[in-house]
């Protein structure tokens, strides 16, 4: 039986993968982020992105993770609007 997964992304940011292998990230400040444990490069997946609120900590690399695994931005409104290209 496959598990979900929890990887820490550093302050409030994590990946979460379901047993069907789909990737959850929360709240990705990746890059300048001296607690980081990984780089955005190695960010190759995500079918949602979830951000909980609109500060740099919180929406740091969204934009870059959405455009490069075309995954669906879930946040409110207000905040999804500052996403769209």
């Amino acid at each position: 039986m496959v598990k979900t997964s929890l990887k820490w992304l550093s302050h409030a940011g994590f990946q979460i993968t379901s047993p069907e292998r789909k990737i959850v990230i929360i709240d990705p400040w990746i890059v300048d982020n001296p607690l980081s444990p990984v780089k955005l490069d190695e960010i190759t997946a995500a079918d949602i992105v979830l951000l909980t609120h609109d500060h740099f900590d919180h929406t740091g690399n969204v934009a870059d993770i959405v455009k490069k695994t075309g995954a669906t931005l879930v946040a409110v409104p207000e905040t999804a609007g500052k996403f769209q290209s």
